[in-house]
């Protein structure tokens, strides 16, 4: 089988090896292309190219020095690890994407292997703290395998580091400075990540250092698509800066998963949900101090007043700025989240539930925050002008959300009554499975801040969602029924 390399960026410690095609390998290493080629080679006549056999098929395949093994399976490929047998650490990734007839997306596109390549690059260039791409490889019929280099200690914010989940990776100062630094770079090269998840801005355990990897949805900046669709939509008054997305990706979610552990840990009473609750604050605020610093730089280099009232703002936050943070927080991870239930290239079975769950939230927080009161009064003219900027945030989003959201529930709306046709990730079985969400980042909100609208809209999702089983069921729902559940999320 003829297999082609395609060598679009050179790293400057690789070197390329003539094995029939261009391959590039590491200067300092034993040449390991052979045996790499060699399962590319044979890939097809080892897996069967069926979706579902792949996902099933061998996980480990050696060849001389090398074992390569498989670690997971995605929405149109597989994940490989590569190693050599003197060593217990695997040296290269190497991800595969089915061939055209099989899989959900073409290389070059948004989401594909050659993309994500060519990001991958333009990262490598912007910053040292990220995964190195080695080679972006394309067989004759179609089959197309992205290799880099293995990023050894990396681990989720939140994962556990116990088996009993008692302790976790958290977020410290080291973390918030690397990652700041890498999104700065990131900026500086034009780039926009809005995939920058807690997996995606990883931390290295050895150091405390957060490292970037996986650039299957980077762009450069202004290039991105401006539909909700795609995570990520802009303000007027702000700057496109990748400190959105980790926010809405890591940030966001930091909260949350705090809040998780003492279910777990059985200690989810009033003192230890408190002492948590002061603990998170307290970080954030402490992100916030950090973000301050590059809000300056932003504010000079894009001519910026919104930077550049965070830039003094953030020097010492305000209980009610933490409070307006978090409901923009909030509209950012729910319209992200959402959009794994929207993207029509995802096949994995979803609860499309939570597609109206998530929806439903945004819009709730952007409502919230396009009628912010902070419950002190402003501190200085910088925090009321910041006030101002927020609320027009907020209404930015819920003008956006005002028009989404129906929409996402008359779609799913519209499948569940057989007048559209179902999305591959459409499981309707799972609506069975339907939890309500006990932690948002409304937990999170100071005392004073809270108020009896969250838990009201709680039941009120939960009734929408009620209707959508019903009509699943069988039972009679008419439109208007549903209609009425959806805009009751706005009287509370």
């Amino acid at each position: 089988m003829k297999v082609s390399f395609t060598n679009l960026y050179q790293l400057p410690n690789l070197r390329n090896q003539n094995f029939n095609s261009r391959v590039i390998e590491e200067k300092s290493e034993k040449p390991l292309n052979s045996s790499i080629k060699d399962f590319i080679d044979t890939f097809e006549e080892r897996f069967p190219k069926n979706k579902n056999s792949r996902r099933n098929a061998e996980k480990g395949y050696t060849n001389g020095d090398l074992t390569i093994f498989r670690t997971d399976a995605g929405e149109s490929g597989q994940v490989f690890m590569v190693k050599s047998d003197n060593s217990s650490i695997p040296k290269f990734v190497i991800k595969e994407s089915f061939p055209l007839k099989y899989k959900v997306r073409d290389d070059d596109d948004l989401g594909g292997l050659e993309h994500e390549y060519d990001a991958m690059c333009e990262a490598a260039k912007a910053s040292d703290n990220t995964q190195k791409p080695i080679a972006y490889v394309k067989t004759e019929n179609g089959s197309s395998f992205l290799l880099s280099k293995y990023m050894p200690n990396l681990a989720p914010i939140n994962s556990k580091t116990s088996p009993d989940g008692s302790r976790g990776v958290e977020i410290t100062p080291t973390y918030m400075k690397t990652a700041l630094k890498i999104l700065e770079e990131f900026d500086d090269a034009d780039i926009f990540d809005p995939d920058l998840t807690r997996s995606n801005m990883a931390v290295d355990t050895s150091d405390g250092t957060a490292k970037a990897l996986d650039f299957q949805w980077a762009l450069l900046r202004g290039t991105h698509s401006k539909s909700h669709n795609v995570t990520f939509t802009f303000a007027p008054c702000e700057v496109e800066t990748c400190a959105s997305a980790f926010e809405a990706g890591v940030l966001a979610d930091y909260p949350i998963g705090e809040l998780k552990k003492l279910t777990k840990l059985n200690k989810y009473d009033n003192e230890n949900i408190a002492k948590a609750k002061a603990e998170i604050r307290e970080t954030l605020k402490d992100y916030l101090k950090l973000r301050g610093k590059y809000a300056e730089k932003l504010a000079r280099k894009y001519d910026n007043d919104f930077e550049a009232v965070k830039a003094k703002v953030f020097k010492n936050p305000s209980d009610d700025v933490l409070d307006a943070e978090l409901l923009r927080m909030s509209i950012l991870r729910n319209n992200r989240l959402q959009f794994l239930y929207t993207d029509d290239n995802i096949e994995r079975p979803r609860n499309m539930l939570k597609l109206v769950r998530y929806s439903a939230l945004a819009k709730f927080s952007a409502h919230k925050l396009k009628n912010f009161e902070p419950q002190s009064t402003p501190r200085t003219k910088a925090e009321t002008e910041y006030f101002e900027y927020m609320r027009e945030f907020g209404a930015h989003w819920d003008k956006c959300t005002s028009k989404w959201y129906p929409e996402t529930v008359a779609f799913l709306e519209n499948v569940i009554r057989g007048y559209d046709k179902a999305p591959g990730r459409y499981f309707p079985e799972l609506f069975d499975e339907t939890k309500p969400e006990k932690f948002t980042l409304f937990s999170v909100l100071s005392n004073s801040a809270i108020d009896n609208g969250h838990s009201i809209l709680k039941r009120k999702i939960q009734n929408l969602e009620n209707n959508l089983v019903d009509l699943k069921e069988g039972e009679y729902v008419s439109s208007s029924d549903i209609s009425s559940a959806a805009d009751d999320i706005y009287c509370y």
